[in-house]
Order: structure tokens, then sequence, then C-alpha cells
């Protein structure tokens, strides 16, 4: 499962998979690969306790890690989508709630 962990680390950094990419299932991959699938659920489980993989239930597992300067364009189009918002009389309270209200959805 280190060599499967280390694998898509390095497949995810160089941008093999990018951000928000859809993972193969565990048992898809498994068999794939010829390994049990407890396997792969070991590797995806230490993948998202690092932070490069995120479970959806019922979803499916998708990348989560962005490389520093997605981030930062990614922080870009929020801030000015931000400033649209707050030109459209949308309250500092509204859009927080929107936001909460997005974050306690994916939990």
């Amino acid at each position: 499962y280190l060599q499967i962990v280390d694998d898509f680390k390095k497949y995810i950094e160089l941008g093999v998979y990018k951000y928000n990419d859809k993972l193969p299932s565990v048992r898809k991959l498994a068999i794939e690969m010829g390994i049990n699938p407890n396997t792969i659920q070991r590797a995806y489980q230490m993948l998202e306790s690092e932070g490069y993989i995120t479970t959806i239930e019922k979803k499916g597992v998708y990348v989560s890690y962005q490389k520093d300067d997605e981030k930062g364009l990614l922080k870009d189009k929020v801030k000015k989508e931000i400033t649209i918002i707050k030109q459209s009389n949308i309250s500092k309270e509204e859009l927080l709630q929107l936001v909460e209200e997005v974050y306690n959805d994916r939990n």
C-alpha cells in the first residue's frame, strides 16, 4: 500500500491527477491492479489523512491537493467573485452564511 501511496502522490504532484479529478473506486482499482481491495482502501486512507484526496460519501474519491500557484489563481478568482457579490448589495453576513452552507454540505 505504501508503493500505491507514493505513486499517487507523485502523479498528483506532477499534475497527472489534478485538483478535483475523480479517482477510481477502491473496487475498480483493486481489480485493475489485481490486488486486495483492503490494500487500496488503506492507501486511500493514508492519502486522505495527508490531504491529497477527499472522499465524498456516495460520490467518490477526489483529488484535494493543489499546487501553491493553483491556489493563488483560485484565490484571485474568488476575490473577483466576492467583489461582484459586494457590488450586488449582498451583505457580508449573507455571504458568510452561504459559505457556511457550502462547507457544511461537504462534510
